[in-house]
């Protein structure tokens, strides 16, 4: 069984883009950036997934049904990621 540890430190280990985020959302679910930053970080989801509100399993299922968009887990891995 592998184990992860993801620690975000915004911007003291590594800079932090989170327009770039934005921008390979965007173009992974066809929505804008806009919309994106209102569903996920101004709902407050991404406050209630870094207190633990979901389990690793459930966040990526919420993300993509919070969006409203068709989108498998290697496609948001890879836009959430990239930053």
């Amino acid at each position: 069984m592998t184990s992860w540890l993801v620690v975000d430190l915004g911007g003291i280990a590594a800079h932090y883009r989170p327009d770039r985020r934005l921008v390979a959302l965007a173009e992974a679910t066809g929505l804008s950036p806009r919309t994106i930053d209102h569903r996920l970080f101004g709902s407050g989801l991404d406050h209630a997934a870094e207190i633990g509100s979901f389990t690793r399993t459930s966040i990526a299922g919420t993300i993509v049904s919070s969006l409203g968009r068709r989108l498998d887990q290697e496609q948001l891995v890879w836009a959430w990621s990239n930053w």
